[in-house]
């Protein structure tokens, strides 16, 4: 990408606020000690920067957050449609605990090209197994307004809990009007998250395949998929990023060059950063190791299965056939 031109994928942290406990997630694990929000004019800022004006997509997202707990998401979203009004603007959330009028009031800023995306791991109490601290009625509520509004996708990710209600799980996502239905691999299982060296993670499928393997540096070559330069993320605190993987609190963050960390998006999008990157794209081996582990390719013929973690679903399709896609794309795996 030439300095100029600027990028068309920004992805948002907004906060680290959540109402959920998931054990997997590193708001759980790492004990946050502070409550953080992207500053509003911040947000303003970035959204008003020369290089966004032909931004198409504006993703609110969170390593460690839901965007829809900010203080202020709405008056986010405001921002966002004022400024950027040709971005197409999508929105991950567990969709819990916001009562009906927030909802209504969201989508009157939003259209219908827009994507809401709800993660759900399991019907009515199943979800909360997972999804610690969830509300199933609220989001209901949730899925019944936005599937009216604009498209909906619903995530679920596999889970010992799960694996054998997907048929079950795909039915109801279909009965509630969504438009897409993304099943995920995880690869958060072990003794690392559980803190055990020797029992089996409880929460890790059963089914052969089912679980997305770590990458390792001797079966794997990098394949960067930020090489175009067209995403950039943001957290709450505004420190700018080349993706969304190299935001973490715990891992080692010195070894990163400027164009994959900086303290503000000015600095991250600067023609010097741009230029960096462009030349560290020529050495890839140069790149921080997190980015080995996230977007390698495998070449070990044992390990295939872990190129295609997700299968993603139209809902808008014949019942019978959309359960034979997803029972062949199991059996595959």
């Amino acid at each position: 990408m030439h300095p100029e031109k600027g990028f068309n994928y920004l992805y948002f942290e907004v906060t680290n606020r959540c109402v959920m406990k998931c054990p997997r997630c590193p708001r759980t694990y790492e004990k946050l000690s502070r409550v953080e929000d992207l500053d509003v004019e911040l947000f303003r800022k970035i959204c008003s920067d020369s290089k966004t004006k032909n931004l198409e997509f504006l993703e609110f997202g969170g390593n460690y957050g839901d965007p829809i707990y900010h203080p202020d998401f709405i008056g986010l979203i405001k921002i966002a449609k004022d400024l950027l009004p040709q971005a197409r603007l999508i929105v991950h959330t567990n969709g819990s605990k916001r009562k009906a009028k927030w909802w209504e009031e969201l989508m009157s800023h939003l259209s219908s090209k827009d994507i809401v995306l709800f993660s759900i791991d399991g019907l009515f109490q199943d979800n909360s197994i997972y999804r610690v601290g969830s509300d199933w009625e609220s989001l209901e509520v949730a899925i019944d307004i936005c599937s009216e509004a604009l498209t909906t996708v619903w995530k679920t990710i596999i889970f010992s809990f799960n694996e054998a209600r997907l048929d079950e799980i795909l039915e109801f996502a279909r009965s509630k009007k969504f438009d897409y239905f993304l099943l995920v691999k995880s690869s958060l299982f072990g003794s690392f998250w559980t803190g055990n060296n020797t029992k089996e993670d409880p929460l890790k499928p059963r089914g052969s395949g089912l679980v997305n393997a770590q990458h390792s540096a001797e079966v794997s070559r990098l394949n960067p998929r930020c090489r175009d330069q067209s995403l950039f993320y943001v957290s709450p605190t505004g420190m700018s990023y080349r993706c969304t993987w190299l935001h973490s609190n715990t891992e080692p963050q010195g070894d990163y060059p400027t164009c994959f960390r900086s303290e503000s998006f000015e600095q991250m999008i600067h023609e010097s950063s741009l230029n960096l990157f462009e030349d560290l794209l020529k050495t890839p081996e140069k790149f921080p190791s997190r980015c080995h582990n996230v977007c390698a390719k495998i070449d070990d013929s044992d390990n295939k299965r872990s190129r295609h973690p997700q299968l993603k679903l139209e809902l808008k399709r014949d019942l019978n056939s959309l359960q034979k896609e997803l029972r062949e794309w199991l059996a595959c795996q």
